[in-house]
């Protein structure tokens, strides 16, 4: 019995393989050229009369099933007028897709396209490729049409050849699953569907972006609203924080001004509309990242800038003195604004826009809580008053204006070393408590900073 399945199993597999090697000139041999005669009413003699062998006479036929030219194809280039006043022209799209739906399933044509190109070897691959070249001219100029009256145009990399393509081959391989399995897909699910696809893969002409930004606006999935407020928010704030980090590593890259929103949604994995929830322009993203990080690079003397970046050395030991400690985190805060130059416009911009609030900015209350400290050893250095005298209004108006100041200073001379920028901002606002001496430069050198690296503030 073993023998014998054995036997069966290689009979049936010599017979697919010699299917797959098949030719036209076999399949005509296959059917006898006197029985194809017949069925035209003629003699074997006049077939032969007509073509000298069953490979020529097998060559007239496939060019005459791969024949663009005796196929009749409705464009839609018609409905161009009827699109150009309709803002979403779904409709009219849905109507296109089902005439053509109906024409292809129904077309004998279909099936004996693909079978001659199935069971004809690779000698038919040219004729057939050269048929939907020639065929698609027809449907794109169609395509141009419409897209051109509606005030669209493909998104990048896509472009109307490639639009065309997908729709004829979609169209092709809908149609025959829905003659041999028609339970599956019908004609509204499959004109919604391609409208779907040409929605997307366009745009309005000038738009600028491209279609991985477009997936990236769609790949957005609203929460369940019955959902636990707690799990939204939590993942809300997960959400923030991938953001914050691949912006991080993406401006330090590429480049504040190379860096697009669609890239960092991508490498955050969110959706832009999930990112316009959270950031309202990329300029705000940057001044977030830096608003971080500042805080992390004043509260702890260590770089904690959002995303995977490497940290900076961190500044030196801080003196006991309350004045050296609010010294070593200034320049720690210049260290860390120093290598983020490309971007820090954003944030100073920002920082400059508001009067000081406490908890608006984590950088200011820190230092607004350093300089409550060096009041405790000074006097007033606004009005004179003793030492402790300093409220806590005040504080924060100091403590915002000075790191304005140092900000300020580091945007506009990066390769200045931080402890300086430090000094030299403390002095201009503390004037006579500020340290006498120059702290040392900080332990980062001066040609960790990009040169050049300036904007206007």
């Amino acid at each position: 019995m073993a023998e014998t399945n054995d036997a069966r199993a290689r009979l049936i597999a010599a017979a697919a393989d010699a299917l797959l090697e098949l030719t036209p000139s076999d399949l005509i041999s296959a059917i006898g050229t006197r029985r194809l005669a017949a069925r035209a009413g003629l003699s074997a003699a006049a077939l032969y009369h007509h073509f000298s062998s069953v490979a020529e006479f097998a060559d007239a036929v496939v060019a005459h099933v791969y024949d663009a030219a005796a196929l009749r194809i409705e464009t839609p280039t018609q409905g161009a007028a009827l699109i150009g006043r309709s803002s979403l022209p779904i409709d009219h799209a849905y109507d296109i897709h089902r005439a053509e739906f109906r024409r292809l399933t129904t077309e004998p044509g279909l099936r004996l396209r693909l079978g001659l190109w199935a069971l004809g070897g690779g000698t038919t691959d040219d004729t057939y490729g050269a048929f939907l070249r020639d065929t698609d001219a027809v449907i794109s100029t169609g395509i141009h049409t419409m897209l051109k009256a509606w005030g669209r145009e493909p998104r990048p990399p896509v472009d109307v050849a490639a639009l065309t393509a997908t729709h004829v081959a979609l169209l092709s391989g809908v149609s025959v699953r829905h003659v041999v399995d028609p339970g599956t897909i019908d004609i509204e699910t499959f004109a919604r569907i391609a409208s779907a696809i040409t929605v997307a893969a366009v745009r309005r002409i000038g738009d600028p972006y491209d279609m991985d930004d477009r997936l990236a606006d769609l790949n957005y999935f609203l929460l369940d609203r019955g959902t636990d407020p707690t799990t939204e928010s939590t993942s809300r704030s997960d959400s923030r924080s991938r953001a914050l980090g691949a912006a991080a590593t993406l401006f330090a890259d590429r480049g504040y001004e190379e860096t697009t929103i669609a890239q960092v949604t991508r490498a955050a994995g969110i959706s832009t509309s999930t990112f316009h929830l959270m950031f309202s322009t990329k300029a705000g993203l940057a001044a977030e990242v830096v608003r971080t990080g500042l805080r992390g690079a004043l509260a702890d003397h260590t770089e904690r800038s959002a995303g995977p970046e490497v940290p900076d050395p961190a500044p030196d030991p801080a003196p006991t003195a309350a004045v050296g400690r609010l010294h070593d985190r200034l320049t720690a805060a210049a260290h860390y604004a120093a290598r983020r130059v490309d971007y820090l416009a954003p944030y100073v911009g920002e920082l400059g826009g508001h009067r000081p609030e406490a908890g608006r900015e984590p950088a200011v209350d820190v230092v607004a809580a350093l300089l409550e400290e060096v009041v405790g050893e000074h006097a007033d250095p606004i009005t004179g008053a003793a030492p402790g005298a300093l409220g806590t209004d005040p504080a924060l108006e100091v403590a915002h204006a000075l790191v304005l100041l140092l900000l300020s200073r580091v945007a506009g001379a990066p390769g200045v070393p931080p402890s300086q920028h430090a000094t030299t901002a403390l002095r201009l606002l503390l004037g006579p408590i500020a340290p006498t001496p120059a702290v040392p430069a900080s332990s980062v050198p001066a040609s960790s900073v990009p040169a050049g690296a300036t904007f206007a503030v």
